[in-house]
């Protein structure tokens, strides 16, 4: 069972081939999961607003290439 304080990360898209992938990342760490995710400084990731979305390099853009962020709290 969860506790409440847990950080969780979820792939939100189907299984099989597709264009794009989704991870929903809530709780309590979750700014500091997506600013490791994308390269980025945590406090800097904070200070993003609200319900908007910014595009960024991922860790590895190798592997992604690049990234739409959307943060909500």
């Amino acid at each position: 069972m969860m506790a409440r304080n847990d950080t969780i990360a979820a792939i939100s898209t189907p299984v099989g081939m597709g264009g794009i992938g989704i991870i929903r990342i809530s709780g309590p760490q979750a700014l500091a999961v997506g600013a490791k995710l994308i390269g980025s400084d945590t406090q800097a990731f904070s200070r993003r607003p609200t319900h908007t979305l910014f595009r960024t390099h991922v860790c590895d853009p190798l592997t992604v290439g690049w990234s739409i962020n959307a943060l909500f709290r």
